[in-house]
């Protein structure tokens, strides 16, 4: 297997057999490309594959975490028949792993795929105000006291709130006692 990085970081090229054990290899490649700071789409280019073992496809389920992380794309270039395009066939990834026969159909379709990612969560997670903390809920006003989960209906009743968790039982009204007491 030889592996090549194209200058732009975005595509990286695989010719050759790719045996289980070049799985590591071919995953560094292309957490490399995900992680030089650039933003876009990382692309494998498999036409030149002559042979792709199904051990080998661990390394695109890394890669691809990795780039829902990072809000990017990742998809493999190869045609219909190819050896790449066949193992991820065979084991069912393709439905999680698009192939595409070239760079701009791949780059086309993650870019839909974004744009419906986008029309259904209208607000990222950056846009949420920056007085919510953890375990508060939407539209809540900063200072405030909010009963969510048991640690927080404790917390509610400790501060005088004890009408508000009257089904919670004994559990938490003796918590809440408990706390004002201390």
């Amino acid at each position: 297997m030889k592996v090549r990085q194209a200058r732009s970081g975005a595509t990286v090229t695989v010719s050759g057999a790719v045996h289980d054990e070049d799985g590591p290899e071919l995953g560094a490649a292309l957490i490399s490309a995900l992680g030089d700071g650039r933003d876009g789409d990382v692309l494998l280019d498999a036409h030149s594959v002559t042979e792709f073992d199904d051990g080998a496809l661990r390394a695109f389920a890394a890669v691809r975490t990795r780039a829902k992380h990072l809000h990017r794309g990742f998809a493999v270039l190869d045609e219909e028949d190819g050896a790449t395009a066949r193992s991820l066939r065979r084991s069912g990834h393709v439905f999680r792993i698009t192939v595409h026969p070239d760079a701009g159909a791949a780059r086309a379709a993650l870019s839909e795929g974004r744009s419906r990612t986008a029309a259904r969560n209208p607000l990222p997670p950056a846009a949420e105000p920056a007085h919510r903390g953890p375990g508060v809920p939407a539209g809540a006003r900063a200072g405030t006291a909010h009963a969510t989960g048991p640690v927080g209906a404790v917390r509610l009743a400790a501060a005088g709130g004890a009408a508000l968790v009257q089904g919670a039982g004994h559990r938490l009204a003796g918590a809440a006692r408990h706390l004002r007491e201390r």
